[in-house]
């Protein structure tokens, strides 16, 4: 296994993917025994990653890596895929400042 430094061609990314990445990453995924308590619930799902959250920037290159890009809505943190193999990787990356 090795990584690859481009894309053969950019994958079609479905954002709930990168949005259950990043629940899963921040410890927003509920579980089935976590549904019984509705309070736990309603406070995890405000705090939850959604599609929309997530603001297209484009293809960069970082660290020598061609890597699609997406800024999260009001953080300083942005979602990236590379490529892998014949597939590619979830990441993320620190998000260079706004204008």
């Amino acid at each position: 296994m090795s990584t690859k430094k481009k894309f053969n061609e950019l994958p079609k990314i479905e954002l709930q993917k990168i949005a259950d990445y990043f629940n899963l990453e921040h410890g927003y995924e509920l579980f089935d025994e976590d549904l019984e308590d509705k309070a736990y619930v309603e406070e995890i799902k405000e705090q939850q990653y959604k599609p929309e959250n997530f603001q297209y920037l484009g293809v960069y290159t970082l660290d020598g890596i061609e890597t699609m890009v997406w800024r999260v809505e009001n953080d300083d943190i942005c979602a990236i895929v590379q490529p892998y193999e014949d597939s590619y990787t979830l990441g993320m990356y620190n998000c260079p400042a706004q204008n």
